[in-house]
């Protein structure tokens, strides 16, 4: 049997959970300090906090490494990139790298964790009165790789200038953990440009309506130029909600979903850029009442300059940049599209 909460109730819930998972992987990540990597300037300017390195045999060459569809790229294993051909930091006592800190490249350990800040002027749907409203997002992002896979989630809270039961102090949250089929088999996929298949499961959670989806499915990871990662996801979309007999949104059937989510680094001059995000498809659906749900169309690439390499000197911590949101049939109602800039800024801890 489940209890419906409060929003207040689940913000302290979720965030106490999530500090405690971060703090934890970011205890087991790798930095590049701790193994003393070497890497050419545009990959520290976007990748170092990400854990993305390339490998240099001692030759002078550069080694290749196999690509994974995590947020970052990383080692897979010794025969990949051996610790023993990567050419040591030379603070390192006696020149041997440190052994935890390749166990961790090894095994696939990495982690990055962002509080994103977003402002513009979003639409509510009709159903919640129409109309639109200045709204303020803060936003608690993880991504972390382990040996068998990656997880990612994120944490919204939504505030806007109106009081009318819509984006009033509501919570959102999104969570999905992916199996990598070429990790856990140890070996490399490579099926032209897929690069790895793997199984994802997630959830998607509101408080205010007391909304959950289930959202099991498949992985494609491709290796396309340019990009550091770029995925297509294959998904159900399960409700499991309370319904409107639990004092929440109505219930809805089942359908399916189909996500694009990617990042692309490019520099122009001294100055680092990226283009990221994630498009995504829901087909329709039917809600207890037997009204229709239609289809949505929802993309957020977000525009990021990297400020704080320019001011602060300080590459992949803190930018700034713009959010565009694209959303017909915004939340499934069909009189409701979104097309819309917000600001961004983002520090990346």
């Amino acid at each position: 049997m489940r209890y419906p909460i409060s929003t207040f109730q689940f913000g302290v819930i979720a965030s106490l959970v999530l500090v405690a998972q971060v703090v934890c992987a970011q205890q087991h990540s790798t930095s590049l300090e701790q193994i003393g990597i070497q890497l050419d300037q545009r990959a520290i300017s976007f990748w170092e906090h990400f854990g993305v390195v390339q490998c240099h045999a001692e030759s002078g060459g550069s080694q290749p490494i196999v690509p994974f569809p995590e947020i970052a790229t990383i080692f897979e294993s010794s025969d990949v990139c051996p610790c023993s051909s990567v050419k040591k930091a030379p603070l390192c006592d006696d020149g041997v790298m440190n052994q935890s800190a390749c166990k961790d490249l090894e095994f696939g350990r990495w982690s990055t964790t962002e509080i994103q800040f977003q402002y513009g002027e979003l639409n509510a749907p009709s159903f919640a009165g129409g109309g639109s409203s200045a709204t303020r997002i803060l936003t608690l992002q993880h991504a972390s790789g382990w040996k068998y896979g990656d997880n990612f989630f994120f944490v919204d809270i939504l505030d806007d200038s109106l009081l009318d039961g819509f984006n009033d102090r509501d919570v959102y949250l999104e969570a999905y953990a992916n199996f990598s089929l070429g990790k856990i088999l140890n070996h490399e996929i490579d099926f032209g440009l897929v690069s790895d298949v793997g199984f994802v499961v997630g959830i998607n959670f509101a408080a205010d309506p007391d909304l959950r989806k289930w959202l099991p499915g498949i992985r494609l990871s491709w290796d396309l130029p340019g990009f550091a990662f770029f995925n297509t996801d294959f998904t159900a979309f399960i409700d499991d909600s309370l319904g409107a007999v639990g004092g929440g949104a109505p219930a809805e059937t089942n359908s399916f979903m189909v996500d694009f989510n990617f990042a692309f680094p490019f520099s122009l001059g001294i100055h680092d850029f990226s283009i990221e995000g994630h498009v995504e498809f829901i087909d329709s659906r039917k809600n207890e009442f037997g009204d229709d749900i239609k289809w949505w169309i929802l993309g957020q690439p977000q525009f990021r300059y990297d400020l704080g390499k320019t001011v602060f000197d300080s590459a992949g911590r803190l930018f700034v940049g713009i959010e565009w949101q694209i959303w017909p049939n915004k939340l499934g109602d069909r009189i409701t599209d979104e097309n819309e800039l917000q600001f961004l800024g983002v520090w990346r801890l």
